[in-house]
């Protein structure tokens, strides 16, 4: 069976300050999206994995996911939404 996991990280992080949104902020080192990301790849290997993130951070994502090279092993693709 096919699994999708969609990891809606559209929010602007406006309440938690900042500057930037929450998701793109290190914990440990690694972007809080990444940990969501991890977690389902951890649980199941072979789900893929959609990313909803706001239009105007789908560049800024993509060169976060392209730094990190355990990220170049999963399958998955950004949309936009939020």
């Amino acid at each position: 069976m096919n699994k999708t996991a969609m990891i809606l990280a559209g929010g602007s992080g406006t309440r938690a300050g900042g500057g930037i949104p929450k998701q793109f902020r290190k914990l440990c080192g690694c972007p809080v999206i990444w940990h969501s990301m991890h977690a389902f790849k951890q649980a199941d290997p072979d789900t893929r994995l959609m990313l909803v993130v706001h239009e105007e951070w789908i560049s800024h994502l993509r060169k976060i996911l392209d730094a990190m090279p355990q990220a170049q092993h999963y399958d998955y693709t950004i949309v936009a939404g939020g």
